[in-house]
């Protein structure tokens, strides 16, 4: 049975000027190791978030087109996310508003990686034009849990349960760590460190809380000396002292610093080292273009009536239909 923790909320933390002696002087080394120790102590997870998106949204077409629309201005859009992972085994699922064409319409996103195979499925309703099929994908080349470990909806998670892996995943993270400063605010510790992710112009910056395992509860990246994504983390601690993902603030900008959109998302449930309820795979529906990617190449199907593919040929894939 699902579990609502009922604790208090870790406050993201105003930088103020402070110090810390000597004997609280931190290594890169220091911190990569409690990340992966306290990666170790949550293997089963599963929550729900309440997303709402505030941005611009772009037009499409003009008054001579019969599915053109008006570009809308501070649009909110309202979406729910799913994630959830049971040792090697991941999923997630995000739906609800979705922009595109015909400006805003509804959509339906679900991905998997059962430890060996990764799948996702889309599907969408867009008012006044034919029904698109939804559209699925399956990748077994052995190569694939990246597809959905490094989604940009996810980052809040691989933060909090994988910082290491998520910020350098191959390989060593600590020669690329620098810590710039560590404090005090209020009664909390803190420690500033940049990361050089190899890539001209840009900038990385993380706020972590050494007494929480070095938690990050900010992820700040800069192209140019501006801000680009500019993520705040809020967390929860169970009964036995593990944190998790409790909601999140995040703002992306444009290259000319305008503001792209905002996120805030709200935890609406949660269950941490319990069974997971979530299915780790995809029973595509009926109709459903599906394309597998293999190591003899990709292959083209139809999803069938008794759950078999039927090959078809890459011509008579993703065609809209009535």
């Amino acid at each position: 049975m699902s579990a609502i923790f009922r604790i208090r909320v870790l406050v993201i933390l105003i930088l103020c000027a402070g110090s810390v002696s000597a004997d609280d002087a931190y290594t890169a080394e220091q911190i990569v190791a409690a990340w992966k120790q306290s990666g170790q102590k949550i293997t089963q997870f599963e929550a729900t978030y309440a997303l709402e998106t505030t941005m611009d949204v772009v037009g499409r077409g003009n008054s001579s087109d019969p599915f053109g629309e008006p570009p809308a201005t501070g649009a909110k859009l309202q979406n729910e996310l799913t994630y959830c992972f049971d040792g090697a085994k991941r999923a997630y699922r995000y739906s609800g508003d979705k922009q595109g064409f015909k400006g805003i319409y509804q959509q339906a996103f679900q991905a998997v990686f059962d430890g060996q195979t990764y799948r996702q499925c889309v599907s969408g309703e867009i008012e006044g034009i034919a029904k698109p099929q939804p559209m699925g994908e399956i990748d077994s080349r052995g190569q694939i849990s990246s597809h959905l470990t490094r989604s940009s909806k996810l980052v809040p998670f691989y933060l909090c349960h994988a910082p290491a892996a998520f910020l350098h995943p191959d390989g060593d993270i600590t020669s690329r760590m620098t810590i710039e400063r560590q404090g005090v605010s209020g009664k909390r510790r803190y420690l500033v460190v940049t990361l050089d992710d190899g890539l001209p112009d840009r900038r990385t910056t993380l706020l972590l809380l050494p007494d929480e395992d070095f938690l990050p509860v900010r992820w700040l990246v800069e192209y140019q000396g501006k801000p680009i994504r500019d993520l705040y983390l809020r967390f929860r601690k169970t009964d036995s002292g593990e944190n998790y993902v409790a909601g999140w603030n995040d703002k992306i900008d444009e290259a000319d610093g305008s503001r792209s959109s905002t996120t805030n998302a709200r935890l609406s449930k949660a269950t941490v080292n319990q069974p997971v309820a979530e299915k780790f795979t995809i029973d595509f529906p009926v109709g459903a273009y599906v394309f597998e990617d293999t190591p003899l190449g990709r292959r083209y199907y139809e999803q069938g009536e008794d759950k078999t593919l039927v090959p078809i040929s890459e011509e008579e894939f993703g065609s809209l239909r009535e």
